[in-house]
């Protein structure tokens, strides 16, 4: 069983943004969603577990060693996936492939090979081995990316806004490629896309402005706001007028009815209904009021 733990981690850049604020985490093997808003803190914290850049303060664990004072040790286990991947143009699949390979430290050897072959089989991308990377589609370069994260059979894997950009059918592949690689290994999710968290992950935490907020068993989530999600069809004109006086969750237009939805803990008056809660609503409410399950 693989571990990471981040202890009290912190990070400021030059211009006064604190991007990551005393978060703390554990996690271990499977699928962690890491869920937040743009700018939440997501990116930094990944760039800095992968060793992209340093701390200010804090402590990040892998599997016992201190990966802040020993970038190596978790460089040794770890695929990553960013947000921003690019890949070289004229040049194909496998040869990309091999290139990486060997700035990863793999031999130039049979048993390399095959193991290159064996992660374009596993992503689907064998019949486009010989092909140029920069002729793929998006979701075919997210696969590449996967098979180049998964380069030396890694015991932690991060992937960025991963399926950003992709149509839903690629995102469907994608996730579904996602889930059987963490049966085994650390893969962190980190996405703004709640459908994600909640389709694919055990675990999840959310985080905003550095800080993390909540974290849990994605279903113990959802029933701490169980008989706490209030529904009314309202006009669009009143709508200020709710979220002066409620605590409002998200709206939803559904032809051409704005639906309000609401946190309160009792019936939140007339013409409101309870429904059930979802992840989505533990999402906003947590990011727009700052209610923490309790799990």
């Amino acid at each position: 069983m693989n571990t990471l733990e981040i202890q009290h981690l912190t990070k400021t850049y030059s211009n006064g943004v604190k991007a990551i604020d005393h978060l703390s985490l554990t996690i271990q093997n499977g699928m962690f969603g890491l869920l937040g808003p743009n700018g939440a803190g997501k990116s930094s914290l990944m760039k800095t577990i992968a060793g992209l850049q340093t701390a200010d303060s804090g402590h990040i664990f892998f599997n016992g060693t201190d990966v802040l004072q020993q970038p190596h040790h978790i460089k040794q286990h770890l695929g990553f996936l960013p947000q921003d991947f690019g890949v070289y143009t004229r040049t194909s699949a496998y040869d990309l492939l091999k290139h990486m390979a060997l700035l990863k430290g793999l031999p130039h050897s049979r048993q390399t090979k095959e193991h290159l072959l064996y992660l374009l089989e596993k992503v689907n991308l064998s019949a486009q081995k010989h092909k140029d990377v920069h002729t793929f589609s998006g979701g075919m370069r997210q696969r590449f990316g996967i098979a180049q994260a998964l380069i030396g059979n890694p015991k932690i894997i991060i992937v960025d806004e991963p399926t950003a950009g992709l149509d839903p059918e690629e995102r469907h592949r994608f996730n579904n490629l996602l889930s059987e690689i963490g049966e085994e290994v650390i893969v962190i999710l980190s996405t703004h896309l709640v459908e994600d968290v909640s389709n694919l992950c055990t675990r999840m935490a959310i985080i905003q402005n550095g800080r993390m907020l909540v974290q849990g068993h994605p279903h113990h989530l959802i029933q701490s706001l169980q008989g706490k999600v209030w529904q009314k069809h309202i006009h669009k004109n009143d709508l200020p007028l709710y979220q002066k006086t409620h605590q409002a969750i998200t709206t939803r237009l559904n032809a051409g009815t704005l639906h309000l939805l609401v946190y309160a803990n009792e019936h939140p008056g007339q013409g409101f209904e309870s429904i059930p809660a979802d992840l989505e609503h533990v999402y906003f409410t947590c990011i727009h009021h700052h209610y923490i399950p309790q799990v």
